[in-house]
């Protein structure tokens, strides 16, 4: 395993509802993919009993927790503001994980037009310690060919948004740590960590840490994408142990 930059364009504006896309999360949900039982994994699941998958990245684990080494997707070009409209209609192949009915009628859980936030960008990028063979492989079965990709990223994918018009994956030249903050730009966290790993953090939210990050019952205290971080002593000297070797 090594440093790995996966890249991607995009065609037009994408949507990612406050939530980072992280790349540990797309290479779950390959191999969830390839592994069904996983796939059937519910909001009324208990975490506890969640499957690990078994990723091509490099796992890291400090102070009773663990993440998978890569970041979150950081912004590779220019940048604008955008709208996006949005139909809200429920998949039927969710309905037999809910724990009651839906209305679809009226309610909460009614099928809407939505006019959504969205941001025009040229592309995203993640840092990754891992196997480029691998990765490659996996977005492959997401997102097609590299030159004609037919997938998408964000949370509006089935609106049109986000659509990927290219993407590679290859060898980085990246340290470890690198995959979790920008030492280059004052600290900026470049994934979620968990709070206990900070000494210190301009902003701390609840989210996950590691795959799946949709359940409700992975959310912990985390240190924010974008803000800026200092990671504490010991993870530091655990990294850079790692990177000697």
């Amino acid at each position: 395993m090594g440093p790995v930059v996966v890249r991607c364009r995009l065609r037009g504006a994408m949507v990612d509802n406050g939530n980072p896309v992280h790349l540990d999360g797309l290479l779950a949900l390959a191999w969830a993919i390839r592994h069904p039982q996983y796939a059937r994994v519910s909001r009324l699941d208990d975490p506890a009993t969640i499957q690990t998958p078994h990723l091509p990245l490099e796992r890291l684990e400090h102070a009773g927790s663990h993440i998978w080494l890569a970041s979150a997707a950081l912004l590779d070009g220019h940048e604008a503001p955008s709208l996006v409209w949005q139909t809200r209609r429920r998949d039927a192949d969710d309905y037999d994980r809910l724990a009651g009915p839906v209305d679809t009628q009226a309610g909460p859980r009614k099928d809407v037009l939505l006019r959504r936030q969205a941001r025009l960008v040229t592309g995203f990028m993640w840092f990754a310690w891992g196997s480029v063979r691998e990765i490659r492989r996996s977005l492959r079965l997401l997102w097609g060919r590299e030159d004609s990709p037919h997938g998408a990223v964000g949370s509006a994918r089935r609106s049109g948004a986000g659509h990927l018009v290219r993407w590679s994956c290859e060898r980085g030249g990246h340290a470890r740590v690198e995959c979790i903050i920008d030492s280059d730009s004052e600290g900026v966290l470049r994934r979620h960590v968990p709070a206990v790993w900070l000494d210190g953090a301009e902003r701390i939210r609840a989210g996950a840490v590691r795959p799946p990050y949709w359940h409700p019952r992975t959310q912990e205290a985390t240190g924010a994408v974008g803000a800026r971080a200092s990671l504490s002593f010991s993870l530091r000297e655990a990294l850079g142990a790692q990177d000697a070797d």
